[in-house]
This record gives C-alpha cells, sequence and structure tokens, in this order.
C-alpha cells in the first residue's frame, strides 16, 4: 500500500499540483480511491470525497464549488490506480490520462490542523456544504476510538468496510483506523445480504458497520442465522435504530448491534456502545475527550430526559464549511 500511494503520490506531483490544491477524488470502495485519498492527503494536497453516486449535475457543482485542481475517479478497467480525467477548474470531464510514473516523492509533513479532506454534508439547511476536517480532526478520532476500553481494534482484527469510504464513518473509522491499528480492511463495492454473508464467511471479518436498512434486509435474507457467529462487533448508525429492529437482528443472528452516534463534522465519532452493555434505543457514552451535552433554546443544559440540542466540544470537531 504504502508503494502504491508513494507512486500516485509522485503523478500528482509531476502533474503540477502544490500543497493545499484540491484533489477531488470520485470515492467508491475499492484499492484505487484509498490509494488515491492516502497519496493526496500525505502529499500536503486536500483529498475531497465524492459520492459517486449523487447525480453529475450535482457532482459537477461540488467540483467547482472547492475549486478541484484535479479528479481522480476509477474505471472498471483500471482499479489498481485512479485515472486523471481533469485538471484545470472549469474544465469539461473529458478524457482518461494516466497519472505519470515517477521517482517516489516523499510524503509532506503537515501541521496537525492543516486541512487533509472535505466531505459534502447536508448537516444544516440548505445545500450541501463541504466540510473541512484536518489531520487532527482525524487522528484525534482514531486515538478515541482506539482508546475506548474494550475497543480490541488490533493487528489481528479484520474490518468489513461496508459503508461507503465516501461517508466520514467509511472514511475514518472502517478504513483508517483499522490500518492504524494495523488491521485488513476488506473493501465491499456495494451492499446486498449474500455479499455482505459472503465476505464476513471467506474473509472471516471480525467487526463491521451499518445501518438501520441493512440489518432489515439481512433480517429478511436467506443467509444461515450463525452467519456472524464469529463477528465481535457490529455497528449501527446514520439513523435511529429502533429497539424492535434491534431484538429481530439479535433474535436471528445472536449478536446485539452497537448502536453509536456521530457526525461528518465531528469526524465522525462523539458516542459509542464500545466496551460497555448495549442499552436499545440509546447511543451509548462519549468517546474519550469528546465532551456533550444538551442544551435548551438559550443554552442551558436541560434536565434528565427532556429533548434539546445536542452540543459536541473536542478535538475531532471539524474547521467549518468551505467558504
Amino acid at each position: 500500500l504504502r508503494e502504491l500511494v508513494a507512486q500516485t503520490r509522485s503523478g500528482l506531483v509531476a502533474a503540477g499540483l502544490v500543497p493545499r490544491d484540491r484533489v477531488a477524488v470520485v470515492c467508491t470502495n475499492t484499492r484505487a480511491a484509498v490509494v488515491s485519498v492516502l497519496a493526496a492527503t500525505s502529499g500536503g494536497l486536500v483529498a475531497v470525497l465524492l459520492d459517486p453516486n449523487c447525480a453529475v449535475a450535482e457532482m459537477r457543482e461540488q467540483i467547482e464549488t472547492i475549486g478541484a485542481a484535479i479528479v481522480l475517479t476509477g474505471t472498471p478497467l483500471a482499479e489498481d490506480l485512479h485515472v486523471r480525467s481533469a485538471t484545470p477548474v472549469g474544465a469539461e470531464v473529458a478524457g482518461i490520462d494516466p497519472l505519470p510514473d515517477g521517482p517516489a516523492t516523499a510524503a509532506a509533513t503537515p501541521a496537525p490542523h492543516d486541512l487533509a479532506v472535505m466531505l459534502f454534508t447536508s448537516g444544516t439547511a440548505g445545500s450541501p456544504k463541504a466540510a473541512m476536517i484536518s489531520h487532527d480532526n482525524l487522528t484525534s478520532n482514531q486515538d478515541a476510538v482506539l482508546s475506548t476500553d474494550g475497543s480490541a481494534l488490533d493487528e489481528h482484527s479484520v474490518v468489513l468496510a461496508a459503508i461507503p469510504i465516501s461517508h466520514m464513518y467509511g472514511f475514518n473509522i472502517s478504513l483508517l483506523t483499522t490500518l492504524r491499528a494495523g488491521g485488513r480492511v476488506v473493501l465491499a463495492k456495494g451492499f446486498s445480504s449474500q455479499e455482505c454473508g459472503r465476505l464476513v464467511r471467506e474473509h472471516r471479518v471480525d467487526r463491521f458497520a451499518g445501518v438501520p436498512p441493512m440489518w432489515r434486509a439481512l433480517i429478511d435474507s436467506d443467509l444461515p442465522d450463525d452467519t456472524f457467529a464469529d463477528v465481535i462487533r457490529i455497528a449501527s448508525g446514520a439513523s435511529a435504530l429502533h429497539p424492535r429492529l434491534w431484538q429481530e437482528f439479535k433474535d436471528r443472528f445472536g449478536i446485539e448491534l452497537q448502536e453509536g452516534y456521530g457526525l461528518t463534522e465531528t469526524s465522525p465519532t462523539v458516542t459509542s456502545h464500545i466496551g460497555i452493555p448495549v442499552r436499545p434505543g440509546t447511543v451509548g457514552k462519549p468517546a474519550p475527550g469528546v465532551e456533550v451535552k444538551v442544551v435548551d433554546g438559550d443554552g442551558n443544559e436541560v434536565p434528565f430526559d427532556d429533548s434539546g440540542e445536542i452540543k459536541v466540544r473536542g478535538p475531532n470537531v471539524f474547521l467549518g464549511y468551505w467558504e
């Protein structure tokens, strides 16, 4: 992986890119996307993770919004490395031009608060905005997950990246945190119940994360009840997990889903059930170093069990929205 990243990093430098230039990566769950993002961020550039499922017009607008110097996109025939499909801002995305080979370029040494990646999110009102995530945002959240009692993520772990790496959980937790621990990442190019079951069995996956519609699909599938017998942790996020669905999954497969809470803007983990008993209908405890409180319209903390606005503070909180 280091060799592939160094090769692509050299290609980006040879293409004339300089630190802080934005590199748009159409982030499918392939080795090509992983290599491209790591090449950009390790070269002092900013990787902008684009969801390949968004409309072409929306993607073009996003590319223009962040002023991408280059767009990297994979093809079914060239998965090992990404290809360059656009250079100057505003240029038509046309043609395929392989990144040039060249001598290995040493990795940059960005400052902790330097911008590392951007992801578009609809977390606030209006059109999607590009959330700016620093190197320290990413590594601090990795530290928080790895240091949580009961995490046990290490070089023996095998993690299924079932969530797209164009989303913050798939990117920083399933992918980067696993690599940080020295574990193995199994990249799922799309979700289906049968493919999920196959990958878990074939690669002896011991943990993965997903969203409630995935749990419903798995429950309703014809997968054997012992499909996840060797899995030690399945995390659930993105939307609320109904206790009834939680119970159905446990009854079907004999494993308790662990619901957590996070945001693109918090890199992403805020709370999790790692290392504590699961309480269906709740999202666990704050990650180490992350503070959470619930306040009313005047900013005063609300009594237990009252509703309000969630406030989060910690080194994982993003730098803001682009422009």
